[in-house]
């Protein structure tokens, strides 16, 4: 019973579909900015395979041409290789991360719109785990009440975004716990 009553708690802090957007997009600029300097990056790598790639085009042409020997062509397709690899491994790199932070955004996203779905999906220990997330000191039951005296930033930004546009009370129990 107490564990339904918990959930309902958790459940205040769901967000309209405008306040979701706008927590998101506050919670993740940062991410965002890196998304965008990550593509920026990876298309700079992809015009430099582009440009190796006319370069080793350029250095067989030569050697068809006489211009360049067989030894002078190999060597140069060689290292042209060489950089073309090292290029792909940054290209990688790179892909791997823009795929990580657009799975921390989504879940992120996610999390703070469906905690209440997580907490009734998750067994003891990993409620106990969201629960210090959540709540990283203790939270007590009082007259009927669930109380504590602080909550994470994410959820302050959550309780901020719903005070502020007056579509949701702001969730009760979060005054500071008064001492006996």
């Amino acid at each position: 019973k107490l564990n339904k009553k918990f959930m309902r708690y958790l459940n205040q802090f769901t967000l309209s579909e405008i306040q979701q957007r706008l927590l998101r997009a506050t919670l993740l600029e940062d991410i965002e900015k890196e998304i965008l300097q990550n593509k920026q990056i990876v298309n700079q790598i992809n015009l430099r395979l582009t440009e190796i790639e006319e370069d080793k085009r350029v250095a067989a042409k030569s050697n068809d041409k006489g211009i360049l020997s067989d030894a002078e062509a190999e060597k140069m397709i060689v290292g042209l290789r060489a950089k073309e690899a090292v290029f792909k491994v940054d290209l990688a790199e790179k892909t791997i991360d823009r795929n990580e932070m657009e799975l921390i955004v989504n879940f992120t996203a996610y999390y703070l719109k469906n905690v209440g779905k997580l907490w009734e999906r998750l067994d003891l220990p990993r409620r106990r785990a969201l629960q210090t997330a959540i709540f990283p000191e203790k939270v007590s039951f009082v007259n009927g009440q669930f109380r504590t005296t602080r909550i994470s930033e994410s959820f302050k930004l959550i309780k901020a975004f719903a005070a502020s546009k007056n579509t949701l009370a702001a969730p009760r129990g979060f005054d500071p716990l008064l001492p006996p």
